[in-house]
């Protein structure tokens, strides 16, 4: 982890504001020797500490901040089945029988994720099942093609029409969608703080504010060491991501830096349920935007845009209070623009179909019409012109 305490930085949220009771743990300030020093406190380095412990082993986790206070902590608490690619590309790559392999292999992790809640009564989690993805085009037979490759991997995943969709999500802008019923959302802060603590009752010990600034990993002791203390252990386990930074430089080179933004609004009351009627996970797009949820009984969580880099912590809180602005949504007024749209939508419906039926009146008209004339002018083939009638009466005859 970086040596700058990171989670100075983050001012308390939604996350914070809802977190389960966490004891304060103290900065490593002596020299420890263990079977296994874990240098990360997110989700990783605690289900690996308390995996360890456990079995057995004595366990240290080095932590430069607090426990999960970067992307562990602060995510949208989706727990989904599958990796990033789309599962065709992945049968291309290493087979039918390889990915229907490493699908039941990412199932195991939502397996241990609900166990790990369900059986420790983990608090503050809020296990919420099922995840919907939405489609935006209207592509119903594509949503089945794949609801059906799926199947052939083992998901248990089902299609969803148009009608099922809409009566769950009030949009016109969705159509079809796939639904994966072993998914489930959580409150992604109190399950790593939940982690934590099932890891020090198992014997794991975790030092907060104790960044590792230097590893030798030569011999068969590998020695750590952080600004107050140092570690000795025979196994060392990196689960820091992107802020490794000069701990293994070569390794925190090859990461890329996903950061994401998330906004949970104050309470809407009842016309979110009238909106939003599905209480699982929500995704409408493939990329890292547009996914949402609703938590707290009556607010909307929504995560949107994504960077790539990592700025600094002071740059980014300067340009965040030059475009702070306090906000607040009405729902009554959103409501009054629903109903808006609704009765000029009805309005325009009705016009047009007005509009259709004077055109398809035109038309019959028109055809009434021509079949007159074309009758007209049978019988006036059928006789004798009068001028020709005239000519021939006074057209004199031969002698």
């Amino acid at each position: 982890m970086n040596a700058t305490r990171k989670s100075e930085s983050m001012e308390a949220g939604w996350y914070e504001t809802n977190s389960v009771s966490r004891p304060e743990r103290p900065r490593l300030s002596l020299d420890l020797d263990v079977d296994v020093c874990v240098v990360g406190a997110g989700l990783a380095g605690l289900t690996v500490a308390r995996e360890i412990a456990q079995r057995g082993w004595s366990v240290v986790v080095l932590e430069a901040g607090q426990v999960a206070w970067a992307a562990s902590g602060r995510n949208m608490g989706f727990v989904l089945p599958g990796f990033s690619e789309n599962i065709d590309s992945i049968i291309e790559r290493v087979g039918l029988d390889h990915a229907k392999q490493l699908w039941a292999l990412s199932e195991q992790g939502l397996g241990y994720v609900r166990r790990t809640i369900l059986e420790t009564r983990m608090p503050g989690v809020d296990l919420i099942n099922g995840w919907l993805h939405v489609s935006k085009t209207d592509n119903p037979a594509e949503l089945r093609n794949e609801v059906e490759r799926m199947r052939w991997i083992g998901a248990d995943v089902e299609y969803w029409p148009v009608e099922r969709v809409r009566d769950q999500l009030r949009s016109p802008r969705y159509f079809g969608a796939v639904h994966y019923r072993q998914a489930f959302h959580i409150d992604p802060y109190n399950y790593a703080l939940g982690l934590a603590a099932l890891a020090e009752k198992a014997g794991a010990r975790i030092f907060e504010d104790s960044p590792a600034v230097s590893l030798d990993p030569a011999g068969v002791r590998k020695r750590i060491v952080t600004p107050a203390g140092r570690v000795r252990a025979a196994h060392v386990v990196l689960a820091g991501n992107v802020h490794l930074g000069a701990l293994m430089p070569r390794l925190a080179a090859t990461l890329l830096p996903i950061t994401t933004y998330v906004m949970v609004t104050e309470p809407i009351g009842e016309i979110l349920h009238e909106v939003v009627r599905y209480r699982g996970a929500v995704s409408d797009t493939d990329r890292a935007d547009n996914h949402y949820r609703i938590v707290g009984g009556d607010r909307l969580q929504w995560l949107g845009r994504m960077r790539a880099w990592e700025a600094s912590p002071g740059l980014i809180a300067r340009g965040r209070e030059a475009q702070w602005r306090p906000c607040r949504i009405e729902p009554r007024a959103l409501k009054d623009i629903d109903d808006w749209l609704n009765h000029y939508r009805r309005f325009f419906d009705e016009s047009f179909d007005r509009l259709d039926a004077y055109l398809q009146k035109l038309q019959a008209q028109g055809h009434d019409k021509a079949r007159d004339r074309n009758r007209i002018e049978e019988r006036s083939n059928d006789q004798p012109n009068a001028k020709n009638r005239k000519d021939r009466r006074n057209k004199p005859r031969r002698s």
